[in-house]
């Protein structure tokens, strides 16, 4: 059994699930009702696949986690950066 990172990136139009699976570079689009309970967009989980379909998955809150802080840092980061406009007025 091999565990793949995979990111809940997105709610595609038919109320579909969107998931990222890291290391296979492929976009996978499963249910809504076959997420864990509680699961939104940007959380990550450990997914199993077989014959090219999720057979499990658990939420993977350690990742989801890190990627939330460094998230955060990057965006205070630039937030912090100087303000204003380079252009000055005449």
């Amino acid at each position: 059994m091999i565990l793949y990172q995979a990111v809940f990136d997105r709610i595609s139009d038919n109320n579909k699930a969107v998931l990222l699976v890291e290391g296979l570079n492929q976009e996978y689009v499963i249910d809504l009702l076959l997420l864990p309970s509680g699961a939104k967009p940007n959380d990550w989980f450990e997914i199993d696949i077989e014959n090219n379909r999720i057979v499990e998955m658990r939420f993977d809150s350690q990742k989801t986690d890190e990627t939330k802080h460094k998230i955060n840092k990057q965006m205070n980061r630039i937030r912090t950066l100087k303000k204003g406009s380079k252009f000055k007025r005449k």
